[in-house]
C-alpha cells in the first residue's frame, strides 16, 4: 500500500512500532528546522551581509556537498544512535551560534554554516532509522509518508520562518534578526530530547556492532 495517508498512520497511529514513531516525530523536527536554510538564507544573508546570489549561492552549493558526503563516512563510522545525537546537537549549535557569534561577522557566518553542514547528519540518519524499523512489506510506504512529512513541515516552515524574519526586520523590532534560526535550533534540541529519551538507534548499532 503506497497511500501516504494510510503510510502516516503506520508512523503515528496508536498500533505503530514505538521507536518508529518516535523516529518519525524526532524527524518531524529535525526536518522542519532543516528548512530554515532553505526558506530565509537568501533574504537573512542579504540585509545583514548585503550578499547577492553571486556570494551566497557558493556557500550552498558547499553545504550541499557536505550532505552528499558526511553522512555516508558519519553514520557507517558512528551508528545511526550516536549520528543521531551528534548531528542534532551540533546542528542546534550551528545554528544558535548564527545569532550569538555570526551576527555582523561574515567569516564566523561561514563557520556556522559548515557546522550546521556537519550536523544536518540527522536527517538521513532518522530516515536510515525509519527505513530499518519498518518491516519489508511496508517500508515503501514509510518512506512515502517521510516525503510527505517534508511536504506538511514545508506548508507550516515557509510562512512560519518567513514572518519571523520579517517581524525582526522592522524598525524598532525587539526579536533578534537571526530569529528563525534560534527557532530550528529549539527545534532540534526537540529531536535531541526525543533521539535520547526513546534511545533512538540503539538496537540498530548494537546489530550493527555484533557482527
Amino acid at each position: 500500500d503506497g497511500n501516504p495517508v494510510a503510510a502516516l498512520k503506520r508512523l503515528f497511529g496508536k498500533n505503530a512500532d514505538i521507536i518508529l514513531r518516535a523516529a518519525a516525530q524526532a524527524y518531524t523536527f529535525a526536518w522542519f528546522a532543516n528548512l530554515a536554510l532553505n526558506t530565509v538564507f537568501v533574504n537573512y544573508v542579504n540585509v545583514v551581509f548585503g550578499w547577492g546570489p553571486q556570494q551566497s549561492g557558493p556557500l550552498l552549493v558547499v553545504v550541499g556537498l557536505m550532505l552528499a558526503v558526511v553522512p555516508r563516512f558519519a553514520v557507517s563510522r558512528f551508528g545511526l544512535e550516536l549520528s543521531i545525537q551528534l548531528g542534532a546537537l551540533i546542528f542546534a549549535l550551528g545554528y544558535a551560534s548564527i545569532g550569538i557569534f555570526a551576527r555582523t561577522n561574515s567569516t564566523y557566518f561561514f563557520f556556522s554554516i559548515m557546522i550546521c553542514g556537519l550536523g544536518a547528519i540527522v536527517v538521513p540518519a532518522l530516515t536510515a532509522l525509519v527505513a530499518t524499523r519498518a518491516s519489508d512489506t511496508e517500508r515503501g510506504a514509510v518512506l512515502g509518508a517521510l516525503q510527505t512529512l517534508q511536504e506538511l513541515c514545508g506548508a507550516f516552515a515557509y510562512p512560519i520562518y518567513g514572518r519571523v524574519l520579517a517581524a525582526a526586520l522592522q524598525e524598532s523590532s525587539k526579536v533578534p534578526t537571526a530569529a528563525p534560526f534560534y527557532l530550528a535550533s529549539a527545534c532540534l534540541l526537540i529531536t535531541l530530547a526525543l533521539a535520547k529519551l526513546k534511545h533512538l538507534g540503539q538496537d540498530e548499532t548494537k546489530q550493527k556492532s555484533s557482527f
